[in-house]
């Protein structure tokens, strides 16, 4: 097993793709905890052990991740697969998003990541851990969004998103820089498009969006949830010590074309 006895902390480990990654952890051998706002079917497994945490409230970040490390241990992987939004975000668009919309994302998400990454870094640290960091990031942090692509299908295109992950990717190849010496690495995984519902929805994507999609990519697919797990788990190991500060692009050849 690649991650015998190592301690993964998953942020967003109950949602669509934090649940697969927690699973395959889990299966190589990691002690996981999920950290997440509700406890549901991937908390109840006994393997996995479960704690509340609530990025939004950036606040009380450092002081409930110290409280959780006194209890389960400094983690050797942090992974953040969260998606903390408001609760119009799906209907926030170019035309009608206010100011008061963009900086509560921006720090409910933004920010949090940021400001969680940072202490997880100096826990390590200060624990001696070679830590692994592992972002789950977007193909939009990367390149524009096509509009034409949406048009007539049931996603909104929110302008925050592309902001907020545009500057995770810069951020993380900080974090590298700043923390390497130490034996702690820190990447992102640039993911395409998952088959699946709509996020933050239960609402699945459209048979247009999907094909639309589909045909962009060099393998006329979109990703699943296990094309994102399987690179979390390579990014975990020691198959990537030599590896940091970069972005891990899974999407199927979307960015090649």
């Amino acid at each position: 097993m690649k991650l015998k006895n190592k301690i993964a902390y998953v942020v967003g480990g109950n949602g669509f793709l934090g649940s697969d990654i927690v699973n395959k952890l889990r299966l190589n051998g990691a002690k996981v905890l999920v950290l997440d706002i509700k406890f549901n079917t991937i908390s109840k497994n006994n393997s996995v052990k479960f704690e509340k945490f609530d990025l939004s409230k950036i606040n009380s970040i450092e002081k409930i991740l110290k409280r959780i490390i006194q209890k389960h241990g400094c983690p050797d992987i942090f992974v953040n697969a969260s998606y903390p939004r408001t609760k119009s975000w799906n209907k926030s668009d170019y035309k009608n998003l206010t100011v008061s919309e963009l900086n509560k994302n921006i720090t409910m998400h933004l920010n949090s990541f940021v400001w969680s990454s940072m202490k997880i870094c100096e826990i390590m640290k200060a624990s001696k851990k070679k830590g692994s960091i592992i972002i789950i990031n977007s193909i939009y942090g990367v390149l524009g969004q096509n509009k034409r692509m949406y048009k007539k299908t049931n996603i909104n295109l929110n302008p925050v998103y592309a902001a907020i992950k545009g500057g995770l990717l810069t951020f993380i190849k900080n974090l590298s820089s700043f923390y390497g010496q130490d034996g702690i690495r820190a990447n992102s995984i640039v993911c395409g498009g998952i088959r699946g519902h709509i996020a933050g929805t239960k609402n699945k994507l459209s048979k247009k969006f999907v094909k639309k999609y589909s045909s962009n990519t060099l393998l006329n697919r979109m990703g699943e949830p296990e094309d994102i797990s399987s690179a979390v788990l390579y990014l975990a190991s020691g198959d990537s010590s030599y590896v940091t500060g970069t972005e891990l692009i899974v999407d199927g050849g979307y960015l090649a074309i």
